[in-house]
């Protein structure tokens, strides 16, 4: 009896010391009400470093002592900046960049290294939106359902498996957190040449009967630009490039019993293809289905243990026009089991043990144009299986002298064998000084396509080491940095072979970055500024060819070494706030021009871009709970052009231009 009230004081007074870094590493909470989230504004300093998190080892620590570098985003942030997607929202997140992919997708980038292909994990709600065939990270999430965002800016793999194998982004949606409320909405973005988006959506939590019932969906319609596309090859035309998200996620809670449905659809369409343009626009589209339970047994007041059980369905890069030269008509599954112990031993130490098992299929839907496009041969001809089970364990040891977390993930694949890789952090906070050492190392295995494509693959495994120290300048403000250095072992790599207009992966050496990441952050009553910066530094680490610049062996292809922003939001009026930002990209190398052939490329320099925006938003207009905002963003008219990542004859893609916003949203508290 005497021991858990202790617990629960020593854990407050530890959250205490540390949770200033956590709401200062990155944008935090400004609005409260209705949201869940506190009001950070009218929070004493005592109230306001006891904010945790639980990303990083599942189970809620404070951010400096959590062995992982995160970033907060709640939703009164994403309502006030006026972002009009997770684009937009990652820009401002210190490492993060965007590049090309294919058929008018965008790569996703942390640090220097790719992630379009399952290196970075995105979870919705606990649940794993990479789609299975190629491992993309899906992040077309409609921002009106966020409540709140956890990025670890670094590793998360001993916890969450091999997508998180350069970083984590982990949405929350209203449907599973925040308070009763109910809010409807619309927003309108419209391009100097075209549509940016509108969309339309509505969300709801509250109790019924003793369940905790959270719905949420949203319906839209966008485009990534309205500018021309000339590919290499002399073709040129107004991109397509619709983006239409939709998402459907209902949740119910009772006892400790949650049940999920989620349902993500996105159709888009393109013309670029991969390196030759397609005669005509070709619509691509991705469909995501996941059904999920989990029981938190309370076994003693120390120990907790959780059974869970997920289906997840997925259809993604399709594409139905058999004259494509993109034809794709398959699907996967995945069916996993899991179970993890949480026992706090003591006050001062936890222990954190699980085991999970799945399975993952994937089929043909059209076995009879088998060959056409992209519609290759799985592994087994028709089908492809692989199965895994993993165990991991953690132990989190608080200590007067520092905090030291020590964890295992030991993974075995059906097709290669078993590995473990380990996970160890050193926190120390010293008045309003803080630092970290950490050390990580992750496991990926190849996925369906990348197999079925070249058995002889072998897995990639990455190693990473940070270091962080922050100090609080005073009442009002708090300054960070870090450095970084990745290395990753026999990356398996997307290629496309021009001479025969075919898909292929290829292991290489390694490849890798090192670098520094800085924040400075700034809070008053009056409003909030942030100003961070990061760069990277490829010397001596990247040895795949793909992505290599010729006589640039400092930079990659398709991402800034350098990022520098500035954002913020000011309380004008009592119920007004502007908020503007600024975001100024360093210069992307990248392929520019063939030379004759699609394998002979030439490459060159984009110049930095400089990207303006000012939102204004007025809460409670005429009646409480109408919130209007508007703003302007790329206010000079840049227009990002994102780079191609590999050595692929691919043009710069157009992004988006000057763009004006519009967003209408009521919300109504529920009894």
């Amino acid at each position: 009896m005497g021991e858990a009230p202790r617990r629960s004081q020593g854990r407050r007074k530890r959250a205490a010391l540390a949770a200033v870094a956590a709401w200062l590493a990155g944008p935090t909470a400004a609005h409260a009400g209705d949201a869940g989230e506190p009001d950070l504004r009218q929070m004493t300093l005592e109230e306001l470093l006891a904010i945790p998190v639980a990303v990083v080892t599942r189970s809620e620590r404070p951010l400096r002592d959590t062995p992982g570098i995160v970033t907060v985003i709640t939703r009164d942030d994403l309502a006030a900046s006026g972002a009009r997607d997770l684009i937009a929202v990652l820009q401002l997140v210190p490492g993060f960049a965007v590049g090309m992919d294919v058929q008018g997708s965008l790569a996703l980038g942390f640090r220097g290294n790719t992630g379009a292909g399952g290196q970075i994990l995105v979870l919705v709600d606990g649940l794993e939106l990479n789609e299975n065939m190629y491992g993309t990270p899906m992040i077309d999430v409609p921002i009106d359902l966020i409540e709140k965002i956890e990025i670890v800016r670094g590793p998360g793999s001993v916890v969450h498996g091999g997508y998180a194998e350069l970083a984590v982004i982990n949405v929350i949606t209203r449907a599973a957190a925040g308070a009763t409320a109910a809010t409807v909405g619309t927003r309108y973005g419209q391009m100097e040449d075209g549509l940016g988006y509108r969309d339309v959506f509505a969300t709801g939590r509250d109790r019924v009967a003793g369940v905790d019932v959270g719905v949420s969906a949203s319906l839209g319609e966008g485009r990534r630009s309205d500018g021309y596309y000339r590919d290499f090859f002399g073709g040129a035309y107004r991109l397509p490039n619709r983006v239409d998200p939709a998402m459907l996620d209902v949740g119910l809670g009772w006892h400790g019993l949650e049940v999920r449905g989620l349902g993500h659809w996105l159709r888009t369409s393109s013309q670029d293809a991969v390196n030759v343009s397609e005669p005509a626009p070709v619509d691509t589209d991705f469909a995501s289905y996941f059904l999920d339970a989990r029981y938190a047994w309370r076994l003693t007041d120390t120990v907790t243990l959780t059974p869970r059980a997920t289906f997840k369905r997925q259809q993604p890069w399709q594409v139905r026009d058999l004259a494509a030269i993109t034809y794709y008509r398959k699907t996967a599954a995945r069916y996993t089991g899991s179970v993890t112990l949480d026992w706090a031993v003591r006050e001062h130490l936890d222990v954190l043990a699980g085991a999970e098992a799945f399975t993952s299929r994937a089929r043909l839907v059209d076995t009879a144009n088998t060959g056409v496009g992209f519609q290759q041969p799985l592994a087994e001809g028709d089908h492809d299986s692989f199965s895994t089970l993993t165990a991991y364990s953690q132990v989190l040891l608080d200590h007067r002298w520092a905090n030291l977390s020590l964890g295992a993930r030991l993974e075995w694949n059906s097709r290669f064998g078993a590995v473990m890789v380990p996970r160890i952090g050193v926190t120390r906070g010293l008045g309003r000084l803080h630092t970290k050492l950490l050390l990580s190392q992750a496991f990926r295995a190849p996925g369906h396509e990348p197999y079925s494509l070249n058995v002889d693959l072998r897995p990639e495994k990455t190693t990473t080491y940070e270091l962080e120290v922050g100090y609080q300048l005073g009442e009002h403000v708090f300054a960070g940095a870090n450095l970084f250095d990745i290395t990753t072992r026999d990356p398996f790599v997307y290629d496309f072979d021009p001479l025969v207009g075919a898909e292929r992966y290829l292991n290489f050496p390694r490849t890798g970055s090192r670098g520094v990441e800085a924040v400075v952050r700034a809070q008053h009553e009056r409003g909030r500024a942030q100003l961070t910066g990061s760069y990277y530094d490829a010397s001596g680490k990247n040895q795949v060819a793909l992505y290599a610049v010729p006589g640039q062996d400092d930079v990659t292809s398709g991402f800034p070494a350098w990022k520098l922003t500035l954002s913020g939001s000011a309380r004008v009026a009592e119920h007004l706030s502007l908020s503007p930002s600024v975001v100024v990209l360093g210069p992307v190398w990248g392929p520019v021009g063939v030379e004759g052939s699609a394998d002979d490329l030439t490459f060159g320099e984009q110049d930095a871009t400089l990207l303006l925006g000012i939102y204004a938003l007025r809460r409670d207009l005429a009646v409480p709970g109408l919130d209007l905002g508007i703003g302007v963003a790329d206010l000079l008219d840049q227009g990002v052009r994102y780079v191609e990542r590999s050595a692929i004859a691919h043009a710069p893609l157009p992004g988006p231009t000057r763009e004006y916003m519009l967003h209408v949203s009521y919300r109504r508290p529920l009894d």
